[in-house]
């Protein structure tokens, strides 16, 4: 298991996967990383202060890809290619093991116009 940062993107990424982003956004507005929305995806811009362009890297997240695409995006996001020195797989991998595993709701049934009269 990977360290408190690492857990913390992992579940990040579930949320983004499952199409919340505002705890994401809220982080990375914290640390000065733009992100827009257009639709079902968040696009990261790095911050303007990042002149080397490896603390931060472009990168789009969003609720049609993956837990670990969305972790390792979010990890180029906020820690660009030292992601793989700070963030740990086996994070984000447990806890989509756990999600597959969580029994989905069904979705709610239509009722026809004829069952109300």
């Amino acid at each position: 298991m990977g360290n408190t940062i690492s857990k913390r993107m992992a579940e990040l990424a579930m949320q983004c996967t499952h199409g919340d982003y505002e705890d994401t956004l809220r982080l990375a507005e914290a640390r000065g990383i733009q992100f827009a929305r257009e639709g079902n995806l968040i696009k990261s811009t790095p911050p303007a202060s990042d002149s080397s362009g490896l603390a931060s890297v472009q990168t789009i997240v969003g609720s049609m890809y993956d837990p670990v695409t969305n972790f390792v995006s979010l990890g180029f996001a906020f820690f660009g290619a030292f992601w793989p020195q700070i963030l740990d797989t086996d994070d984000v991998n447990e806890l989509w093991k756990a999600d597959m595993k969580t029994p989905k709701q069904p979705a709610p049934k239509k009722e026809s116009l004829e069952a109300w009269m």
